[in-house]
């Protein structure tokens, strides 16, 4: 008589790599012990790209092994966009939540240095190879296509939770999707 037992997975702090997480995911589809998975969810998000796969993951091995997410204190953008992938989500009313959203933030220290009196200087191999740069301003130009990468960074993020949560959602979409975060109550 085989022993069947339910896997935990734990996604804890800011998501940056996927790795780890993907590994797990695969231990839990190959052992026929584990029938279900559960991920505990703590983050407030992360990098897009490793959110995405493991999102990605769990949709994948939800056809195989039901996943179901349980969220601690929060599990927001992120957090919340892998919980998304999941059959169900049970969360606590006072988890932080939502935040259904992309940001890139960038420094402005060019006053700084100039009153400092240090030039930064750049070489680069492409027109935009220093947007990012603190040493200078943005121009309109740069900020347009930020804006734009980061819009579809959020349309992305979108798209995804309409594919597995439509159903559950109640209302627009784009009240929901303004980068505000919820309780879990809400």
């Amino acid at each position: 008589n085989e022993k069947s037992e339910i896997a935990l997975i734990k996604i804890e702090g800011p998501i940056m790599s996927s790795q780890d997480i993907l590994k797990k995911i695969l231990k839990v589809e190959k052992n026929n012990q584990f029938k279900a998975l559960i991920l505990r969810i703590d983050s407030p998000g992360g990098a897009v790209a490793p959110t995405q796969e493991i999102y990605e993951e769990i949709k994948r091995l939800d056809k195989i092994k039901p996943v179901y997410a349980s969220f601690g204190g929060i599990a927001a953008s992120g957090g919340y966009y892998i919980g998304a992938a999941t059959r169900q989500i049970f969360a606590l009313k006072g988890t932080i939540t939502g935040s259904i959203g992309a940001i890139m933030t960038f420094i402005d220290a060019s006053k700084i240095l100039n009153k400092l009196d240090l030039k930064i200087e750049n070489y680069k191999s492409g027109k935009y190879k220093d947007i990012t740069a603190p040493s200078r301003s943005r121009t309109e130009e740069e900020k347009s296509l930020l804006e734009k990468s980061i819009m579809n960074a959020h349309e992305q993020f979108v798209f995804d939770i309409l594919a597995t949560r439509a159903s559950k959602i109640t209302g627009n979409m784009a009240d929901h999707a303004t980068g505000m975060f919820f309780t879990g109550q809400d």
